[in-house]
């Protein structure tokens, strides 16, 4: 009885003295971890909505996420529940959900779930890391440069940056479960790999890639017993979620706003030697990518470097490495092939998209760092604060940008004063807080830059019909339709102008130019009655024609 406890003792003073020999770093790595996430983004709580995507989904949709019953509308609706959007995001949208119940309308239970989301995935990162076999500190140091680094601010700032934080979170995961699959073949790994793929998938769409990964991984690692055993297995699995997702995606998006392929790419391939670039040698960034011919060239040089640094630097493991830069350029490129069709500006690449692929850039990064280094981050681990300080502070003054529209549409104009689309989101701002006139003044300077962009014309003319402008509103207008005669809401624009001012033959032409599209003018509501009731006492002729051509629509 005694030498059993005699053993026992000896074996517990063992498992302490291994303990103890572990770095201090590795054994709070979970702490140090929340510790960068918050020094990064605490900042973020008092933040509000930047209207860009994220007041139009939650504030415009608060009928809707804010009632429990919309979890499962949200697998058959649009990503923002059919705002007339292009993606299919179910999770994001049962997020908001959770986030409304909560919270309501107010923006801190939403930034506080994007720096949670954000945390999960650091942490997973670094299990990923370690299960792969790779020294601890250098895991804590990969999963410290994502906490930290200001590239990722617009991931976790921005509230509808959440779609890349839950679609990394799930896949990260769902990567880990498959890792745990091949080395304990537990069969219930297997289906959590699956079951996170598939959420992974209704959080972005370029989770889609995430299988490929997988295939690279189990080739370029496995034995070939191992390949045999579980590469069909796992490609079964890969098929049918792949299958459900699409499926479902497909029987739901109908909106065809989208522009694929090589036209696409030409717009968007600077994004790939900027990103580089930007990761590499981080600096202040524009909430929205602003390509340059100086970025672009530093970046190609970079990404010379790294395609061949394993050639040049001593010990470095060649298969990890290609595997980090393979998962890099999967997840990144897919996104360079797809733009919305309805921009004026080069603005879709945003620098959120870059927050999944990110994860095997820094695991090939990681493969060649000197034995020397990780030894000397054992032993001193607080020189880690040379990086780790000036990382977060650039981070925070980066966040900062996404704190209110003003601050955001602010920078967008200091980092590109020839952007239309800047002088717009200030120009939003202004009208917001009922300021028309320095609206006018901005939205002005935008439609000089780019005088065909029809939104801008009807911004105008809203700004100048709030002043009791009317003639100006309708020249803006005219103007409009002279650029686009197919547009309805100019019209209907021009028919609420001509009806105020009294001029109702004017308004009757604009009606019949809304009918002559096929649109209804009943969506003139009030307006519409008003018309018919003048015209009924001014002119039955007309009155008569309205309601005809009303009714005619109507049982069309």
């Amino acid at each position: 009885m005694r030498r059993q406890e005699k053993k026992t003792a000896a074996n517990a003073a063992g498992n302490t003295n291994k303990y103890e020999q572990i770095p201090w770093i590795e054994k709070r790595a979970v702490w140090i971890i929340a510790f960068l996430v918050i020094a990064a983004y605490i900042s973020t709580l008092k933040f509000g909505y930047i209207s860009l995507d994220d007041a139009k989904i939650i504030l415009d949709n608060q009928d809707k996420i804010s009632d429990v019953s919309s979890i499962p509308e949200s697998f058959v609706s649009e990503y923002g529940f059919n705002q007339g959007t292009p993606y299919y995001r179910p999770m994001v949208n049962i997020s908001f959900i959770a986030n409304a119940l909560v919270g309501g309308r107010e923006p801190a239970i939403y930034h506080f779930t994007n720096v949670l989301l954000h945390f999960g995935c650091c942490w997973l990162l670094y299990l990923l890391f370690t299960t792969l076999s790779t020294d601890k500190t250098l895991a804590l140091l990969a999963a410290g440069i994502l906490a930290v680094h200001p590239l990722f601010t617009n991931a976790v700032s921005w509230i509808a940056g959440r779609n890349d934080l839950l679609a990394a979170l799930f896949a990260l995961a769902s990567f880990l479960f498959m890792v745990r699959y091949i080395e304990l073949n537990r069969k219930l790994y297997l289906w959590f790999h699956f079951a996170l793929l598939l959420l992974a998938m209704f959080s972005k769409e370029v989770a889609v890639v995430l299988p490929l990964c997988c295939v690279l991984f189990v080739l370029l690692f496995g034995n070939r017993q191992g390949i045999r055993k579980y590469l069909p297995v796992l490609s079964i699995g890969w098929v049918a979620a792949i299958g459900i997702f699409m499926g479902l995606r497909l029987s739901v998006i109908k909106t065809s706003g989208v522009i694929y392929g090589f036209e696409a790419f030409r717009a968007s391939f600077p994004a790939l030697p900027e990103t580089i670039m930007k990761f590499l040698l981080p600096h202040v960034y524009s909430p929205l990518p602003g390509f340059s011919a100086t970025f672009t060239i530093i970046g190609f040089i970079l990404i010379f470097a790294l395609v061949f640094a394993p050639f040049i630097l001593p010990g470095v493991e060649r298969k990890k490495y290609y595997w980090g830069l393979a998962w890099f350029t999967s997840m990144l490129l897919p996104g360079l092939f797809v733009i919305l069709s309805d921009q004026q500006e080069r603005i879709d690449f945003l620098d959120c998209r870059v927050y999944l692929p990110a994860a095997g850039l820094m695991y090939a990064l990681i493969q060649l760092v000197p034995a020397a280094w990780i030894t000397m981050l054992k032993t001193k681990p607080l020189r880690l604060l040379v990086v780790a300080v000036p990382l977060i502070a650039l981070t925070y003054i980066n966040s900062n940008f996404y704190a209110n529209p003003k601050a955001f549409a602010e920078r967008l104009i200091e980092a590109d004063t020839h952007s239309a689309f800047a002088y717009r989101k200030i120009a939003d701002y202004y009208y917001t807080n009922s300021d028309y006139p320095a609206s006018v003044r901005y939205l002005t300077k935008a439609i000089d830059l780019a005088p065909g962009s029809i939104p801008l014309y009807k911004n105008l003319a809203l700004n100048y019909s709030r002043m009791n402008q009317y003639s100006e509103a309708e020249a803006t207008l005219e103007k409009a339709a002279r650029l686009n005669n197919t547009d309805w809401e100019i019209f209907m624009g021009l028919a609420k102008l001509h009806f105020i001012r009294r001029q109702y033959d004017k308004a009757f032409n604009d009606l019949s130019a809304i009918w002559a599209l096929g649109k209804n003018p009943a969506s003139l509501g009030a307006l519409y009655n008003d018309l018919l009731k003048i015209f009924r006492e001014l002119d039955p002729g007309k009155a008569a024609i309205l309601y005809s051509n009303l009714r005619k629509l109507e049982n069309s």
